[in-house]
């Protein structure tokens, strides 16, 4: 369980967040949604504990958390190709993927030898996805999920990222400006406003209905309403 008191996030003087309660619960699928420079990426950050708070606690009550987080603005280095980042973060996390078997199916398998920097945004979205793959995270933070990729690929990762919370006990972030990605992988979702929680909706397990609740809810003009998956 993660527990949010207080909480405020202060830039150059200026509050981007300022979060009175939330608690998240052990293998819960949270939504978090508003517009650009609502907070949510921040909020997501300091559940993962990437990012520290100016004031307030953060209480996690897990003694076996793996985390592991896809962002927007993650990179890696350039000096050394794919497969042997991928190998390095294996050894990093002590864990025993099999690592042919990740580049497999996210369709990498001909970018091994390539450097980051080399590849299209969709690659390198699923790139970091595999990586967030490797240890097994039981606790997994996904900012703006299927940017960079095709309609093809954001259906196929939306089905991976399923199949993989069907499957194992995780406690799921997802951060998104996207109602569909919402709507097929959340059960909650709070809805951030100037770092201020102003909605906090329950969701089943029916896509459609999911859908129909997110875009009546949602009045935000910057937020993705078009069903896409």
């Amino acid at each position: 369980m993660y527990i949010i008191e207080n909480i405020k996030k202060i830039y150059q003087k200026k509050a981007v967040l300022n979060i009175k309660h939330l608690t998240v619960d052990d293998y819960e699928h949270l939504g978090i949604m508003g517009v650009n420079g609502s907070g949510k990426s921040t909020l997501g950050e300091i559940i993962l504990g990437t990012k520290k708070p100016t004031e307030g606690t953060l209480k996690i009550d897990n003694k076996d958390l793996r985390k592991n987080a896809v962002f927007q603005e993650t990179s890696f280095d350039n000096e050394i190709n794919l497969k042997q980042i991928a190998n390095f973060y294996n050894e990093l996390f002590k864990a025993s993927a099999n690592i042919d078997e990740l580049f497999q199916i996210f369709e990498l398998d001909d970018f091994k030898k390539a450097k980051y920097a080399k590849l299209s945004g969709g690659q390198k979205q699923k790139f970091k996805l595999l990586i967030s793959f490797i240890n097994k995270p039981n606790l997994l933070l996904l900012d703006e999920l299927t940017t960079s990729l095709d309609y093809q690929w954001r259906k196929k990762i939306i089905n991976l990222i399923k199949e993989y919370l069907n499957k194992n006990k995780v406690t799921l972030i997802l951060v998104s400006h996207d109602v569909s990605e919402v709507a097929s992988l959340c059960k909650r979702v709070v809805y951030l406003e100037k770092g201020n929680i102003v909605k906090d909706i329950a969701l089943g397990s029916d896509y459609k209905n999911n859908l129909e609740i997110l875009e009546k809810e949602n009045d935000y003009e910057t937020v993705d309403k078009t069903p896409n998956l």
